[in-house]
């Protein structure tokens, strides 16, 4: 199995990632040095690892993943935070105090963020 095929799926797009190397040499008495990372295809994507210096650290990285269980507590925070900015934006609090509107519209764009990543992945 090439390396290529080792790779797993984008996490945020799910499409198909590329393994690039670099090698040279930076000079005859300093010897030959190497440079690997993964990234995502999809141009619109953009998510790539790190620059790693030994092979196979790149695609360790790239296809280790946040376990279910953190996923399911994320999504669980993600569903609170937009079901309490709802019922704080319709409740009868004081609706005109910017800190309170600002975090809360912070909440629920990353709680929305959340949800359609998720979404899109299955």
């Amino acid at each position: 199995m090439t390396q290529e095929a080792q790779l797993k799926a984008c996490p945020c797009c799910n499409r198909k990632a590329s393994l690039e190397r670099r090698r040279g040499m930076q000079t005859a008495t300093s010897g030959k040095w190497y440079r690997e990372r993964v990234y995502c295809r999809n141009k619109k994507c953009g998510l790539t690892t790190a620059t790693f210096n030994r092979p196979g650290q790149a695609i360790s990285a790239w296809n280790t993943r946040t376990p279910d269980s953190v996923i399911a507590e994320l999504v669980a925070f993600a569903k609170d935070a937009r079901d309490e900015f709802y019922h704080s934006a319709h409740s009868s609090g004081d609706p005109s105090n910017p800190d309170n509107m600002q975090s809360d519209a912070v909440l629920y764009r990353q709680a929305i963020t959340i949800l359609a990543k998720l979404e899109a992945s299955k």
